[in-house]
């Protein structure tokens, strides 16, 4: 009876050490995959915002940069690469946004854009 638990013990072991193998993975797409929308969901806005701004400004392209570098700054939310370009009312943006989990997936970052037409 007593091998017979320790049976089940060595069971319920390697079934968690299997189950971990898939848990670690899908939470950390999670974790990447959240991080990635609140970086997007941000950036939207930064552009939204500074279109607004440049729409009612006598040098739309300064004010639409000045804008966006004071709602979305450099590093911010650690992304990188930043870029933001305004022509004929057009504002586009683009980051690299890092990953933590999908590294190990030879992802170390994700370009996320945003664009608003005024």
């Amino acid at each position: 009876m007593a091998s017979r638990r320790r049976n089940q013990r060595g069971l319920a072991l390697i079934s968690f050490a299997m189950s971990l193998l898939i848990l670690v993975p899908l939470i950390g797409v999670g974790v990447d995959t959240a991080m990635l929308y609140l970086v997007k969901e941000r950036l939207s806005s930064a552009v939204q915002l500074s279109a607004r701004s440049a729409a009612r400004s006598a040098d739309p392209a300064d004010a639409a940069k000045r804008y966006f570098d004071a709602n979305f700054p450099d590093g911010f939310l650690g992304v990188t690469a930043r870029t933001v370009a305004y022509k004929n009312g057009e504002l586009s943006a683009s980051v690299e946004a890092p990953t933590y989990f999908m590294r190990i997936l030879h992802y170390p970052s994700v370009t996320v854009t945003a664009n608003v037409h005024h």
